[in-house]
């Protein structure tokens, strides 16, 4: 089975690879995922061009490539806000689960989180191919 973890634009990067290669996958981990960008790429003029690029997404074909979605969000996010998770949760319907926290803001934080790393841990050992995006580098199990 394959796994894919992705983190803020990792998340982009995770599901444009799996629309636009037609890669099935197990689950997919999405953690702060960047729906919606306003107050963030005004500030931000390289974030901008990026977003201008990205090509949109098909979640219809998504949905049907991914057995399973876990949607990671803090309430405290300061860079983004619950309507992006809301709005993630809603699109993907049934086949995501919605998982709040209060602690750990963006995700930003030295060390993964008790609750990602518990299930992190579970995916890896539990797979053949586990891969993950995000800010802080990739890695693969």
């Amino acid at each position: 089975p394959v796994i894919l973890v992705g983190h803020s634009l990792g998340c982009c990067a995770i599901l444009a690879y799996i629309d636009q290669y037609n890669v099935p996958a197990e689950r997919v981990v999405l953690v702060a995922y960047p729906m919606f960008w306003e107050g963030i790429i005004e500030t931000r003029p390289p974030l901008k061009a990026y977003v201008e690029r990205m090509q949109p997404l098909n979640f219809e074909s998504i949905k049907k490539l991914v057995e399973h979605f876990d949607i990671f969000h803090d309430t405290t996010d300061h860079i983004l806000s619950m309507r992006n998770a809301e709005y993630l949760k809603e699109t993907l319907g049934d086949k995501a689960v919605l998982r709040i926290s209060n602690t750990y803001d963006h995700f930003d934080v030295p060390e993964i989180p008790e609750l990602e790393q518990e299930l992190v841990l579970e995916i890896a050992s539990d797979s053949r191919f586990c891969f993950y995006a995000g800010n802080v580098g990739c890695w693969h199990a």
